[in-house]
């Protein structure tokens, strides 16, 4: 039975992209947009769609959540991923390492396990378990990632963790001030990191999925929004919603969580008000908490509604019987389009 629309709304992550990666980024959400939307209207489940767009950019080196990711402060790369829907079934990994494709990993959580979140050297173990092949650090670290990572390094003087015992032992102190004074202003000029989807397919069922690499240079173990249920995704009565932006504070807010209450409480029944919700959303993220980031969401009715309020967020959607097909934007003027 046909319910609703095919809706599928993409972002690459909330910060301040610069010109030199606006066209690769557009292309980027547009591509994996394209692809989960022709899949739903093949007759694709929501879950496959979602997947396919994430593992579309997790390959892409300009979002840098899978190849060309950041590395921690200790010298690896610690990615995190989630997928679930209103139905509350959701799996998610935290802090795997050396494999491309943390979506993956996660889908198996959620079909394969009890369990909901895996984390470190569990959710390594479990992907090798579920066939997951396992790369080299080398072999994902490229592009920016790999310029900021020997950036960093220099300017912190940090030897090779292979040379230590403790992943802190080559971390200096002030770096992780640094961090703390910077805050959220990490997204004015180092990248988000994150990506996500909200995708609904004909029969009604709506799936929410991210990936990320996280803050470049984080403290080995730190864990962000993204897999966490609520904040970094989530969803509830037909409405799904994915953010990206400075992790800490999407936590403290509850994100995603309050933006699907916000769109099933005050109704979201048209297409404008979907939006003005999303906006209202992210004004409460930097009112409460300060917080940098955005949002993208779709309704009940299959209506999407995208905000941000850092320079630039690449974002995708197309949306069943709208003439436009797939549209695209990355400038704030480019919410006019929605």
């Amino acid at each position: 039975m046909t319910v609703g629309k095919v809706s599928v709304v993409v972002h690459g992550g909330a910060w301040g992209i610069p010109d030199s990666e606006k066209e690769g980024c557009l292309k980027g959400v547009h591509k994996a947009c394209s692809e989960a939307y022709q899949m739903l209207i093949n007759g694709a489940n929501a879950a496959d769609a979602a997947q396919k767009a994430i593992e579309i950019m997790e390959l892409d080196p300009i979002f840098e959540c899978g190849v060309g990711a950041s590395t921690n402060a200790s010298g690896y790369m610690e990615l995190d991923a989630l997928i679930g829907d209103d139905k509350y079934n959701i799996g998610a990994v935290a802090g795997i390492r050396n494999f491309i494709h943390p979506i993956r990993v996660a889908r198996a959580v959620r079909d394969k396990t009890g369990h909901i979140l895996l984390i470190g050297r569990g959710a390594n173990e479990f992907a090798e378990l579920i066939g997951e092949k396992k790369v080299q650090t080398e072999d994902m670290l490229v592009g920016k990632g790999l310029a900021l990572y020997h950036k960093l390094k220099e300017e912190n003087a940090q030897k090779s963790v292979a040379q230590n015992l403790s992943e802190y032992a080559d971390v200096k102190a002030n770096l992780f001030v640094d961090q703390k004074k910077q805050g959220n202003k990490i997204l004015e000029n180092g990248p988000s990191d994150t990506v996500g989807i909200v995708c609904k397919d004909r029969e009604g069922n709506i799936i929410v999925a991210l990936s990320t690499g996280g803050i470049p240079m984080k403290m080995p173990g730190r864990v962000g929004d993204t897999p966490q249920w609520g904040s970094g995704g989530y969803a509830e009565d037909g409405c799904g919603a994915a953010a990206t932006g400075y992790g800490e504070d999407l936590i403290k807010v509850l994100m995603t969580k309050s933006m699907v209450d916000r769109v099933n409480v005050e109704g979201g029944s048209s297409a404008r008000r979907t939006q003005d919700q999303a906006l209202e959303q992210v004004r409460v993220l930097e009112s409460k908490v300060d917080g940098k980031g955005g949002v993208i969401c779709l309704d009940k009715n299959g209506n999407p509604g995208i905000a941000f309020n850092t320079p630039r967020m690449a974002f995708s959607f197309c949306i069943e019987g709208d003439e436009r097909g797939v549209v695209v934007g990355i400038e704030p003027e480019d919410l006019k389009k929605i």
